[in-house]
């Protein structure tokens, strides 16, 4: 509905005998600052929430001693910090395509193909993340003792794995989900929008 209303006042600059280039790179900027606000809140959220879950990891794991905590508190962090500057890496771009004043249609062109890269690198993140916890998470219960970590060891090879697939299959189809209702849509938005202005 909202592509229709753009393309018709497209159609209604063509008639005004080619609307000036000024004119054109002010329409889509304003149609541009729904999705651009709503995908630097939700960047935002996400700076803010890393120290969040890194000082909950930490607390959490500070009275555990041992070489396994060490490790986990550790991968957990380091997560933590490479989610912290996505997010700040996204929130800086999305703040610079506000704000720029330039060649609006050639900026919005090139930055949501930068979005969507680095929304792709998210995903394929994520998924390591989780992958690389369940290898790190069998490796760990060889090292560590107590914790209910024998009562896991004591299921089944096959029974664990199971649980591992199944989780990370789980996983893959929740976050392609979640990041195309918070992220990929708007990101969407603003293609449809280039596209728009180019006769597609």
């Amino acid at each position: 509905m909202e592509l229709d209303e753009l393309k018709k006042s497209w159609q209604r600059f063509g008639e005004k005998m080619k609307a000036p280039q000024k004119d054109i790179q002010e329409l889509i900027k304003n149609r541009s600052e729904q999705p651009l606000a709503k995908l630097k809140r939700r960047f935002r959220k996400g700076i803010l929430l890393m120290p969040a879950i890194a000082s909950i990891v930490i607390i959490q794991f500070s009275h555990n001693s041992d070489f396994a905590s060490h490790v986990l508190v550790w991968y957990l962090l380091c997560f933590c910090a490479i989610m912290l500057v996505y997010f700040y890496v996204n929130y800086r771009l999305v703040s610079k395509m506000e704000s720029n004043e330039s060649d609006v249609h050639s900026n919005l062109l090139r930055q949501t193909k930068r979005l969507t890269q680095l929304l792709q690198f998210r995903l394929l993140l994520m998924r390591g993340a989780v992958a690389l916890f369940f290898a790190l998470v069998e490796l760990m219960m060889y090292f560590r003792h107590g914790g209910g970590y024998e009562s896991w060891h004591a299921r089944p090879v096959i029974y664990r794995l199971l649980v591992y697939v199944g989780t990370f299959i789980f996983f893959f189809f929740f976050t392609r989900i979640a990041m195309n209702h918070r992220y990929r849509k708007n990101i969407r938005h603003l293609q449809d929008l280039v596209k728009a202005f180019e006769g597609e």
